[in-house]
């Protein structure tokens, strides 16, 4: 997965309610608010005016003239929001309260005049919310994280921020359906890391065991994103992994044209070419490979094993062909040369198996290539040496 950083800003505006008859105490809870919001980046000088701002609204909540107005609520709402975000050891019990007040206020509000300060407060809870959720997922603590993302978005419908790392919380904690949904709700968006969307909601998919999905999303994420690397090599493994060979080959081909210097597109074209049983342009493609990177054992072990196999089929077809008959002279000379054709194919795969082995002493898929052929070659003493370095292992 690939998962960018964002920097959160959210920008707060005090808004004014209109002007109506108010108690003293909501009046008093509305000057000490705004004096708060001034000085709130100087938290020693911001502290009483919100502690005052407190006080007075706890008054005007409970108070007959003014405990059925939306104005004390809206307040109400907008004080506890700001104390959640402002002081971390009353923060949970803070945002219970505010919570509870703005659903207050939007009950109450039948006009709408609070409505600004309603959608303030709201802004508030979201970013609560938000600032918990990713400082969870930046300690991993992905379980945690992914709730609060989602409470964000009850607060902020449509947020492209907390959907895609409500997306990435499920995606972490294996959760692939509600992954899916989140990276889902972000492709008719403008957000700004797509191609990411795209690469996450197929690894979801296929996570999923649904490889079609998988490859259908990237497939989709390529025609929008033709310069991103990731998705058309994504696309090109989950092909390659399902069995859609033939289906993928042309995609592999531009891909080498337009990225020469990256080994692994001719190296997914020899897996695809092999696959598909045409083991010459199979070959030839783990050449290009290992053009690009001298030391690419991958590509050294499947071109070793494809042409070790070549020369198995050969030796194979010959003995069952001729071996254990009666063979005239003219038939003895064609079993001759088949296993001569065959042995020549050993001969060939020994460099790449020799090379594979140089490159990783320690792979026992490259001893193993080994001991075929010296075993192909009824060479005992050699067979007997790399069993031996292979039992060390």
């Amino acid at each position: 997965m690939n998962f960018k950083s964002l920097i959160l800003g959210t920008a707060v505006v005090m808004l004014s309610i209109n002007t109506y008859a108010q108690s003293s105490e909501v009046e008093l809870a509305r000057t000490e608010y705004g004096k708060f919001t001034k000085l709130k980046q100087s938290p020693p000088l911001a502290k009483p005016s919100l502690k005052a701002a407190q006080e007075a609204i706890d008054k005007a909540s409970v108070h007959k003239r003014t405990s059925l107005e939306p104005a004390t609520w809206t307040f109400r709402s907008l004080i506890y929001a700001e104390k959640a975000l402002f002081d971390s050891t009353a923060a949970a019990p803070a945002l219970t309260e505010a919570v509870a007040a703005l659903a207050k206020a939007k009950e109450l509000d039948i006009k709408g005049e609070n409505k600004a300060n309603i959608n303030v407060a709201n802004q508030l809870i979201y970013t609560y919310y938000l600032t918990k959720a990713i400082k969870s997922f930046n300690k991993k603590e992905y379980a945690a994280s992914y709730p609060d993302f989602v409470k964000g978005l009850e607060y902020s419908p449509g947020d492209t921020i907390a959907a895609y790392y409500a997306g990435a919380s499920a995606q972490n904690v294996k959760d692939y359906k509600s992954a899916i949904k989140h990276y889902n709700e972000l492709l008719s968006t403008n957000f700004s890391f797509l191609p990411d969307v795209y690469a996450n909601l197929a690894e979801s998919h296929a996570a999923n065991k649904d490889t079609a999905a998988a490859i259908k999303t990237l497939s989709d994420g390529y025609a929008k994103y033709p310069k991103s690397n990731q998705l058309v090599a994504r696309e090109i493994e989950f092909s390659i992994n399902s069995g859609k060979y033939k289906d993928v080959i042309s995609k592999i081909e531009g891909q080498i044209q337009a990225n020469p210097t990256n080994k692994f597109y001719p190296f997914y074209l020899g897996i695809a070419y092999g696959s598909l049983n045409d083991l010459a342009k199979a070959e030839e493609a783990y050449k290009k490979a290992i053009a690009v990177d001298p030391n690419f054992i991958e590509a050294y072990l499947n071109a070793g094993s494809l042409i070790m196999n070549r020369g198995i089929d050969l030796y194979n077809a010959a003995n069952k062909q001729y071996s254990g008959k009666s063979l005239t002279p003219a038939q003895l000379a064609q079993y001759n040369a088949a296993k001569k054709k065959a042995t020549a194919e050993f001969d060939k795969a020994l460099p790449y198996l020799q090379k594979a082995a140089e490159i990783d002493p320690k792979s026992k898929l490259a001893l193993n290539n080994l001991i075929s052929y010296y075993h192909a070659k009824s060479d005992k003493a050699k067979v007997a040496e790399l069993e031996a370095r292979l039992k060390a292992l």
